[in-house]
């Protein structure tokens, strides 16, 4: 290969031994596979995303009821408590709904991180492939691996998008949620 016909991920001076074709093969359906399961998990966890509470007046705390012996008799609820006015999310509902959220977020940044390396990796095989017509045997392992260094990539990226968001907000770091509705 000349100097002309050399691309930008191969070293000059070196030649690197080829993957044969059944590890390249098993390199990229590892990764094609990979990428379809993380994505569709990515997928599912976004659908099933709590959405926020409707808007609107609580409901009564005592519901009328027409008895056959009385004309009109107002009766307690024996439901869940209501919740409170205008709509608001009452101290437990948050407190109970919070680690969820948490555990939801961090499985999705993860997921989402891995996604990204698989997809990162298609593209290097493909690209290297269709440039030199061969994968070098000693890329193979840092392409296994690059799906798992980009969950933890994630991961991390969640820790430090929270960490500017708590260090930039206007309030403190341990807010009281039972005031939550009041902001």
């Amino acid at each position: 290969m000349t100097q002309d016909q050399q691309t930008p991920f191969m070293p000059p001076d070196q030649a690197l031994p080829p993957l044969t074709p059944g590890a390249t093969f098993r390199l990229v359906a590892f990764n094609i596979v990979l990428a379809v399961v993380l994505t569709t998990t990515l997928v599912c966890l976004i659908a099933r995303a709590p959405s926020s509470p409707p808007k609107g007046p609580a409901p009564a705390d005592s519901t009328i009821v027409e008895s056959p012996d009385q004309d009109v008799v107002s009766q307690p609820r024996r439901t869940a408590p209501s919740p409170p006015p205008d709509g608001a999310i009452s101290d437990a509902a948050v407190r109970q709904s919070l680690p969820l959220a948490l555990v939801t977020t961090l499985i999705t940044m993860v997921i989402a991180g891995g996604a990204g390396g698989t997809l990162c990796n298609l593209r290097g095989i493909f690209r290297w492939v269709s440039e030199t017509g061969s994968f070098p045997a000693r890329y193979a392992t840092p392409f296994y691996v690059r799906p798992f260094t980009g969950a933890m990539t994630g991961l991390f990226a969640f820790f430090v998008g929270h960490l500017f968001v708590t260090s930039l907000s206007e309030g403190p770091a341990n807010p009281d949620y039972s005031r939550a509705s009041q902001r």
